[in-house]
C-alpha cells in the first residue's frame, strides 16, 4: 500500500466550502474543489484480485460509491478496526 495523500491545505479548503454549501452555487464549489484533488480514496470491500468499492444505498436512490478526500477519512491503515467499515484503503489519481 502506498502512503500518498492529498495536501492538507486542499482538504481544509474542501471542508471550508462544504460548511458553506447550503445552495446550488455552494454545492458546485464543493464539487469543483473535490475535482481538483490529486487523489481520491476508496475502501475496498472485496478481495485484492476482485475489488468491490464500499457503497451505500440511500432510500429512493441507487448505490453510491463512497469516495474520501484523505486517507484518514477513508479509515487509514486501520480501516478494519472495530467501529469502522472494514477493507483496504486505496488511493487513485483523480480522473482515473
Amino acid at each position: 500500500m502506498n502512503n500518498f495523500d492529498n495536501a492538507p491545505v486542499l482538504v481544509t479548503e474542501l471542508d471550508r466550502l462544504a460548511a458553506d454549501s447550503s445552495d446550488d452555487a455552494g454545492q458546485i464549489a464543493v464539487w469543483q474543489a473535490a475535482a481538483r484533488l490529486g487523489l481520491w480514496f476508496f475502501v475496498n470491500r472485496g478481495a485484492p484480485d476482485s475489488p468491490t468499492p464500499y457503497a451505500v444505498q440511500p432510500p429512493g436512490m441507487g448505490p453510491v460509491i463512497c469516495v474520501y478526500s484523505c486517507r484518514d477519512r477513508a479509515g487509514g491503515r486501520d480501516a478494519a478496526r472495530p467501529g469502522r467499515v472494514g477493507g483496504a484503503v486505496t488511493a487513485h489519481a483523480a480522473g482515473d
